[in-house]
């Protein structure tokens, strides 16, 4: 049976662009389908079972040559009419559908009434922050009212709109020139198209007074609006949204298709470092965490222990971390014993370690030594011999050139301290004696390498 899944495996590396590009069909009389499947399988077989996961291969059993003649007879003397079958109608409810909008200096609105023959009526209003032409107003509140229509689950619609431009240019009888008019146009027809039957006509003003009212009050103000009128605010134009991308999201749901296979009806999950993981529905996913949090063994461990464990026993969900630790958080026995924080209600002041003698203050009384040097002995004999470097000198009755060579002595004291601090650490310490015998080695002689083989030093030299 490896064999035969060794072969597969191989074939599918060879021909790798026709297995992505095209769905294949295995024809043989070997369980290989079932034995690759197994939730238990280990080893070659887990690893092979993961690489022909992503592909799209049926697997179909041989069947005897009488069979296949007759079906392939059947299949070419079929007839290609079909029979007549009666198809029962329900009757739809036609509903019409009342628009009117304006643009004014207040701002944008339009009404829209929703209307059945038995008497039922929906008042619709819509004001826009968005500046819009009366041409392109009118177009919003007929792709407006077609969308609450389709929201609705209306089928058969009749618009009755007092503009004459949108009407005619919806039925095809104006031609349609402007940029912005021809989107409208297109995403107008996206719409009727959801519609079994759809009519549009134009009405005069007179017989559309409801609508003339609702899209005045919408473009003035909200303050004289009844409660049953719903209002909504559209901050952008439906022309504007961005295209969806249908392919990269088709791209996308492939590449996660692959991680998933169906097997004897039941949805399995490919899992990296184990077997497949079997998807459980959401009143499972509940049991599952309670039995491994508070059942038999009672461990009441965390989210990610939770969700480790229900993986390594098989089971797999979306949102598995978020599920658990949701469930531990309503767990009584994990908040009762939970870990008490002990932080300070209010942040620390962090307190730094004070440095000693850090500023140092001098005034001078009297006559000063003369003579080169005098103040960086002073400084150096008085201050940094009994008390170590000092970070910053402060005098209000020195002139500046004493303060600065003041400065300069103890920037010379740091920098002696630095250089004696790193010979020191690379100093061995090593002495010796006369008659001592020592190798030097060829990188400080500069000798000849002699090879890999060949000696590392020279010598022995005596020393004297």
């Amino acid at each position: 049976m490896e064999k035969l899944v060794l072969a597969l495996v191989c074939a599918a590396k060879r021909l790798r662009r026709y297995f992505q590009a095209h769905p294949i069909v295995v024809i043989t009389d070997q369980p290989i389908k079932q034995v690759i499947s197994r939730l238990d399988v280990a080893g070659r077989l887990q690893k092979w079972s993961v690489m022909l996961g992503e592909h799209n291969i049926t697997y179909r059993p041989w069947t005897f040559v009488k069979g296949q003649i007759l079906a392939d007879f059947l299949i070419e003397k079929s007839n290609d009419a079909p029979p007549d079958t009666s198809v029962i109608k329900t009757p739809q409810e036609s509903w019409t559908l009342f628009t009117d909008g304006s643009s004014c200096v207040d701002g944008s609105g339009v009404g829209l009434i929703l209307t059945r023959l038995e008497g039922t009526e929906f008042t619709y209003a819509l004001r826009f922050q968005f500046t819009a032409s009366n041409n392109e107003v009118e177009y919003e509140a007929l792709i407006d009212g077609l969308r609450i229509a389709a929201q609705m689950g209306v089928r058969n619609v009749h618009v009755s709109a007092d503009s004459k431009l949108v009407a005619n240019q919806v039925l095809g009888t104006y031609v349609t020139k402007e940029e912005n008019m021809v989107k409208y146009l297109e995403k107008t027809n996206s719409l009727i198209s959801g519609f079994a039957n759809f009519s549009i006509s134009q009405v005069p003003r007179s017989k559309n007074k409801k609508a003339d009212a609702l899209r005045k009050i919408a473009s003035t103000s909200f303050a004289h609006l009844s409660k049953q009128v719903l209002v909504e605010v559209l901050k952008e134009k439906p022309i504007q949204e961005e295209e969806v991308a249908t392919v990269k999201k088709a791209s996308e749901l492939c590449i996660k298709a692959r991680q998933y296979e169906l097997l004897e009806g039941v949805l399995y999950r490919r899992s990296f470092l184990k077997s497949w993981l079997r998807c459980v529905g959401t009143l499972q996913a509940d049991y599952v965490i309670r039995e491994i949090h508070e059942g038999s063994c009672s461990m009441h461990v965390g989210p990610r222990s939770v969700v480790a464990k229900a993986m390594r026993f098989g089971h797999y969900w979306p949102n598995m971390h978020r599920d658990a630790r949701d469930m531990i958080h309503t767990c009584n026995a994990c908040q009762i014993h939970r870990p008490v924080p002990r932080n300070p209600q209010q942040p620390l002041t962090p307190i730094t370690a004070p440095w000693l003698f850090y500023k140092w203050g001098i005034d001078i009384a009297g006559p000063f030594p003369k003579g080169l040097g005098k103040v960086k002995k002073f400084v150096w004999d008085n201050i940094v011999c009994h008390f170590g470097l000092p970070g910053e000198i402060v005098s209000d009755n020195v002139n500046s050139s004493v303060i600065t060579r003041s400065r300069i002595a103890i920037r010379e004291a740091k920098a002696k301290l630095k250089m004696t601090k790193y010979y020191n650490t690379r100093d061995c310490g090593v002495t010796f004696r006369p008659r001592d015998f020592i190798y030097r080695s060829n990188e400080a002689s500069h000798a000849m390498d002699g090879g890999k083989l060949g000696p590392k030093w020279e010598g022995p030299y005596e020393v004297i």
